[in-house]
């Protein structure tokens, strides 16, 4: 089996795990598939009467998908992250560790049900459930409901990847707040890389109740409170 080390691929060889993915979807619907590999997802949604569309990076691998003609299948040889926002029912994909992130944000600009991907364990805990409050998981919350599923073994990949992974169920929420996501990011951006730091040494305006804490010490409500008040004055001026 061919990989490419550079693009950091591993492919899923449970066919039970990949049912369980499809399974998480529901009825069949249109649905885009991001990276298919070697297709163990995509032979299963397939057979399942999915009308699908695959995205694949890879060139050999896309020459390797083309013997599973179907005629609910339609394969497509770019990069996810360059392609059009479009419609769809579902989005699944098993996720490259590295770009995980990347992927999860340019999911937003498409119209979609529900999202199932497979990503490092790491990651999803990050985004599910952190320890701590993060960029991640605000850019996160604000745009999903985000569900972990279950953890994958490592040992289900070849090759076999150092770490295990997770699976998520992402469903879009409305962004309902007066500011812009880039906006938002902007922020979370200032007050992340200076997240040691009082909240009143990092921007000049602060809630009163908030000065003396820390960022991995907010809640989501007071950071999106916190932007609000940063946009309404017209500056996210930091010190």
């Amino acid at each position: 089996m061919k990989y490419s080390k550079r693009m950091g691929q591993v492919f899923l060889q449970s066919r039970r795990i990949a049912e369980y993915e499809v399974d998480l979807l529901g009825e069949p619907g249109t649905v885009l598939e991001i990276g298919p590999g070697h297709g163990v997802l995509t032979k299963i949604l397939v057979e399942r009467g999915f009308k699908i569309t695959a995205v694949e990076k890879d060139r050999y691998i896309f020459g390797e998908l083309q013997s599973l003609r179907a005629a609910n299948l339609n394969l497509i040889n770019m990069d996810f992250l360059d392609m059009a926002p479009g419609s769809y029912d579902y989005i699944i994909g098993n996720i490259p560790y590295s770009i995980s992130s990347p992927i999860v944000f340019k999911l937003y600009e498409f119209e979609f049900r529900r999202s199932v991907i497979m990503v490092q364990k790491e990651f999803a805990e990050k985004i599910a459930f952190p320890d701590d409050m993060s960029r991640l998981y605000v850019n996160a919350h604000v745009r999903y409901n985000v569900e972990l599923k279950r953890y994958v073994s490592r040992k289900n990949f070849n090759p076999q990847p150092e770490v295990d992974s997770a699976i998520l169920v992402l469903e879009k929420k409305k962004y309902e707040e007066p500011y812009p996501l880039e906006f938002l990011d902007g922020v979370l951006v200032q007050m992340f890389s200076k997240k040691r730091k009082k909240l009143s040494n990092i921007f000049d305006i602060c809630p009163e109740d908030l000065a003396d804490k820390r960022p991995s010490n907010l809640t989501v409500s007071e950071i999106l409170g916190l932007a609000r008040l940063l946009f309404d004055s017209g500056s996210s001026a930091h010190r």
